[in-house]
């Protein structure tokens, strides 16, 4: 139920941010297959913030599904796999949005975030709590950098 939960907000979410403005036109616009060539043709600020969003918008998504799957990669699997479900239909409904411009790349990144979500969620929280536990139990700088005792005078 909290991976279904999880799917819906996101789905929403997204749904909210790659149709906006809701602006239904007459003329169908093509999907672009060839990855990268809408970034490559017109290459501003809002193309670069678009491309860092795209992952940004379903790493929660990752994030919250290994958190709730116990085995990695059954959590990277679904992450995956709901990340596609999601990012497919929303960038193929932009075909008839304003202002929209489909593209292949645009699902590729979005199932990257949502791969890296999860990662991070298991193995890279794995990595950070190992790391935490070192570091609380020995000293983080070099013992040569301590060699005399300070005096305070």
């Amino acid at each position: 139920m909290a991976l279904l939960a999880v799917a819906v907000a996101t789905a929403i979410g997204a749904a909210l941010q790659q149709l906006s403005p809701f602006t239904f036109t007459g003329d169908y616009r093509p999907f672009q297959w060839v990855p990268f060539l809408n970034y490559y043709e017109v290459t501003t600020t809002a193309t670069v913030s678009h491309l860092i969003e795209l992952p940004l918008m379903y790493f929660p998504l990752g994030f919250g599904t290994s958190w709730i799957v116990r085995k990695r990669w059954q959590a990277e699997a679904f992450a995956i796999a709901a990340t596609l479900a999601i990012a497919a239909p929303l960038e193929s409904l932009q075909c008839w949005i304003g202002g929209r411009y489909p593209d292949v790349t645009d699902i590729g990144i979005s199932v990257a975030g949502g791969w890296f979500g999860a990662w991070v969620g298991r193995e890279g929280w794995r990595r950070f709590d190992a790391r935490q536990w070192r570091t609380t139990t020995t000293p983080s700088v070099s013992p040569a950098i301590f060699s005399e005792s300070p005096t305070l005078e």
